[in-house]
Formats: structure tokens, C-alpha cells, sequence
């Protein structure tokens, strides 16, 4: 039941980006999440949700542990955040503005930690609140903040 709560609440950040429009500390538009909903329409946003059932298969039968492929899957993610803001730092502070840029690499730091840190605890004290915290965060980090849009939107 609070597997299925989780991936309810993944889809909040598609709905937004639908309803806001436009890009901004509410809804930074991951620039892949925008680049796929430009080809396929709203029906990218259903992307993340659909991932984590997949991903998360385990957490229906309660599992508690946290999968070695989840933690390798936030160190790979987390390489791959820090080199998008090197490559895309320029462009957020010429086209968003340096409070906006500022903010979204704090936010981005704040998820990074707290699902490392959630990680952590999780593989020292496995417990399946902590596995379902570890992995919502990390998915609702993929569908609202990951890779947000920095430079000019198409």
C-alpha cells in the first residue's frame, strides 16, 4: 500500500510541469523528462512513476534491503548530476539567472545527501521504511530535480 502511495506521489511533479508552464524554482524541468515530452508528449511525465514500479518490484512483498543496482544506480546518477552543472552552470546563470542556478544546484545537493545518507542507513540497518524512503526520494529527485533546465528552453 505505501509502494503504491510513493508512485502516486512521483506523478505530482509531471502534473505540475504540465500545469505551471514554465520553468522556475517549483518546477525545474528535467531537461530529459522535457527533451522526451517534446517527442512524445504529456505522456513522458508518466515515465518516472512507471520506472519505480519497475525498479522497486521488491518493495510490494516488503522487501527491506536496498539493492546493490539501487546504490550503484545514485553514485552513477550522482557523477552524471555534477558533470551536467559543470557543463550547464554557464548557461543557467546567462538564461535563468545566478538565485535560480544557485538554487537548484543547493536542491540538487539536498537530495544527493539525504538519499546517500538514507543509502547508508538503509544498508547498516535494512528496514523497509527505509528502503521506501531511500528509493522514493531518489525517483521523486529523478522526476522534479534531476538535471534541471538550465540555459535556454527550446
Amino acid at each position: 500500500m505505501w509502494t503504491l502511495a510513493v508512485t502516486a506521489v512521483l506523478g505530482i511533479p509531471g502534473i505540475l510541469a504540465l500545469t505551471v508552464g514554465t520553468v522556475g524554482v517549483l518546477m525545474p524541468l528535467p531537461t530529459y523528462l522535457f527533451l522526451l515530452g517534446y517527442f512524445v508528449g504529456a505522456a513522458a511525465f508518466a515515465l518516472v512513476p512507471i520506472l519505480f514500479l519497475v525498479w522497486c518490484r521488491s518493495l510490494f512483498s516488503g522487501d527491506p534491503i536496498v539493492p546493490r543496482r539501487s546504490l550503484w544506480a545514485l553514485a552513477v546518477l550522482t557523477v552524471l548530476s555534477v558533470w551536467y552543472f559543470v557543463i550547464a552552470w554557464p548557461y543557467g546563470l546567462r538564461h535563468q539567472g545566478h538565485a535560480y542556478t544557485m538554487f537548484v544546484l543547493a536542491a540538487n545537493a539536498a537530495f544527493l545527501a539525504t538519499i546517500a545518507a538514507l543509502g547508508v542507513r538503509a544498508r547498516r540497518q535494512p528496514s523497509f521504511a527505509v528502503s521506501l524512503a531511500f528509493h522514493g526520494l531518489l525517483f521523486l529527485w529523478l522526476a522534479w530535480y534531476a538535471f534541471p533546465s538550465l540555459g535556454e528552453v527550446f
